[in-house]
C-alpha cells in the first residue's frame, strides 16, 4: 500500500522544480523550504532536501540573491552530500 505522505517532501521538491521552471519564484521557494522541514528519512540515492537545497540555490541565482544561493549549495553538501552508489 502506497501512503503518499511518505514521500512528501520528494513531491514538495517537485513542486518547487515545477514552479521554478515557468518563474513563479514565490511558490517555487515555498514548497523548496516545505521540502526542507519534512523530518522523514529518505532511502533514495539522492536526498529530496539536497534537491531542494539546489534548487533554492537555482532560484536564488536566477533572482540574483547570490548570498542565499551560496548558503544552500554549502548547505546542500554539508548536510545532503551525494551517497556513492557502490
Amino acid at each position: 500500500v502506497l501512503n503518499p505522505t511518505s514521500n512528501l517532501s520528494f513531491y514538495q521538491q517537485m513542486l518547487g522544480r515545477c514552479y521554478l521552471k515557468v518563474k513563479k519564484y514565490d511558490e517555487s521557494e515555498k514548497y523548496y523550504l516545505l521540502s526542507l522541514s519534512d523530518t522523514t528519512t529518505f532511502r533514495y540515492y539522492t536526498s529530496p532536501k539536497r534537491l531542494s537545497c539546489l534548487g533554492l540555490a537555482d532560484l536564488y541565482m536566477e533572482t540574483k540573491n547570490y548570498e542565499k544561493a551560496l548558503k544552500y549549495l554549502y548547505l546542500s553538501e554539508d548536510s545532503y552530500p551525494s551517497r556513492p552508489l557502490c
